[in-house]
């Protein structure tokens, strides 16, 4: 494999290889996935939780399998890695707005 070539699993969750196949970009159905497994840490809910919500949601791990307990851990360092950009998504703002409501803050 030549130095330019990269292959799927090199990309890290949350971005896809831009149609000039020279950069990454969002991916946004994997941002969604990030960000509800997010919002799922934020209300505390145990990761078996928030995989049934993905699965319920329809959303499908990269390999297309529904997600499990162990994958939704496994990108933990990813949400450590791409919070930045989580937290100043629009859709994270709204979001973040419904658990203030909940939340009472």
């Amino acid at each position: 494999m030549s130095s330019s070539t990269v292959t799927r699993h090199a990309v890290p969750y949350g971005l896809r290889v831009a149609p000039d196949c020279q950069h990454l970009e969002e991916n946004p159905a994997e941002v969604r996935v990030l960000l509800e497994i997010l919002d799922g840490i934020v209300r505390d809910q145990p990761l078996s939780h928030i995989a049934a919500d993905l699965n319920t949601a329809g959303h499908r791990m990269r390999n297309g399998e529904p997600w499990t307990q162990s994958a939704v851990f496994t990108l933990l360092p990813r949400l450590i890695d791409f919070g930045s950009r989580l937290f100043s998504h629009e859709e994270w703002v709204e979001r973040r707005k419904k658990l203030r409501l909940h939340s009472g803050v």
